[in-house]
């Protein structure tokens, strides 16, 4: 498991290995219907779920229930808690990955910021970009969107889905 922090969790019932590795017994990807959404939670978004924002508070549902794998960047941590001490504990008892900022991810969040990005949001982009563990990237979830203005991602705000 490269670069991932993980908690033990049971893996749905048809897959075998790990989240992000499993392979489902009819092929390479779940079938349509239990398409699961690989997403990413910013500093915006952990303050907002700490409020009780009720769009968030349903991809949370939705990752116990294994329809959605949800990971926060450690930056984007670091800067929920700078702003609201306490809530990496509280964050930490959900169902969601801590991505480690180790040094395969320090060079390109490194160079992001050295190039203005803000570095609450930097870690986030690069998880959120295309990877061999994620080719089609992965889904930001934000509450202050226009953050990215200056990135090549496009979060979405949970709240402003109709």
């Amino acid at each position: 498991m490269s670069g991932v922090a993980r908690r033990s969790r049971p893996a749905p019932a048809r897959a075998t290995g790990n989240r992000k590795t499993q392979r489902f017994a009819t092929g390479d990807s779940p079938p349509e219907s239990r398409r699961v959404i690989a997403c990413l939670l910013d500093d915006s978004a952990l303050l907002a779920l700490g409020q009780g924002y009720p769009a968030l508070s349903g991809f949370i549902i939705d990752a116990a229930a294994g329809r959605a794998v949800l990971a926060v960047p450690a930056l984007c941590l670091c800067a929920a808690e700078a702003q609201r001490p306490g809530i990496a504990d509280h964050i930490g008892a959900l169902p969601v990955d801590i991505e480690p900022l180790d040094l395969s991810t320090t060079v390109p969040v490194g160079r992001l910021i050295g190039d203005g990005v803000d570095w609450r949001i930097a870690q986030a982009v690069v998880a959120a970009l295309p990877s061999p563990v994620h080719p089609e990237g992965r889904v930001v979830l934000s509450v202050q969107p226009v953050r990215y203005h200056t990135t090549p991602v496009r979060p979405i705000d949970p709240g402003a889905i109709d």
